[in-house]
């Protein structure tokens, strides 16, 4: 009983890790699966975003940024090479506060493709929108875990055409997240109750002879 008693709190207490935070700075890597115009390799990906809690409202305002390895394009002209695609979003985040370990998250916003390298894919740097979603597990208050999957569809090229490009992008990383003195301080003035309480004995009855004889 008592080994059950202490799993149950160390698990109550994992469950309360998460704490709130000023700033949230993910480090990222993954890929990018393309549905484009032109024939553009998948992509490998490395990436940041730095998400800003401060603001006394539901969303939080997100930069994030994706630069993909050295990949090949070629456009319907015939122009090829290699290319450096880099991507830079604004995004709004909602943060579902369950006061857990994991916290689910979604995220929508708008951003620019670049592309950078031989011939830089001349006609095809754009804006585009963007829609993810993804989750956090806290591993203390400061520290996580992150994963989050992304659609980004492009508006129109820098040439002027209507694009048809689609992006699927797949991320994972760590978040490290500033915890002001003030949210530590009021953290540890709150009570930890587990969610498992030893049951105290219970007293053996008195011999009903006994309580005749007091009687």
């Amino acid at each position: 009983m008592k080994y059950k008693i202490a799993l149950s709190s160390l698990l109550w207490s994992s469950l309360a890790l998460a704490a709130p935070s000023t700033w949230d700075v993910s480090v990222l890597a993954g890929g990018v699966l393309t549905d484009t115009a032109i024939n553009i390799d998948d992509q490998a990906v490395v990436g940041a975003a730095l998400q800003y809690n401060g603001f006394d409202f539901f969303l939080s305002p997100e930069i994030e940024v994706l630069q993909s390895t050295d990949t090949y394009f070629e456009t319907a002209d015939g122009t090829d090479g290699d290319a450096y695609i880099n991507r830079i979003m604004l995004n709004a985040v909602y943060d579902l506060d369950l006061d857990a370990a994991v916290t689910p998250y979604v995220k929508a916003g708008v951003g620019f493709e670049s592309f950078f390298g031989s011939n830089n894919a001349p006609g095809n740097n754009g804006p585009f929108g963007d829609l993810g979603a993804g989750l956090k597990l806290a591993f203390t208050d400061e520290l996580s875990a992150r994963v989050e999957g992304l659609y980004m569809r492009k508006f129109f090229t820098d040439e002027g055409g209507v694009s048809t490009d689609n992006n699927y992008a797949l991320l994972a990383g760590l978040t490290y997240s500033f915890i002001t003195e003030e949210t530590h301080a009021e953290k540890a003035a709150e009570p930890t109750t587990a969610p498992m309480t030893a049951k105290a004995s219970e007293p053996a009855a008195a011999p009903v002879a006994a309580a005749a004889a007091a009687v």
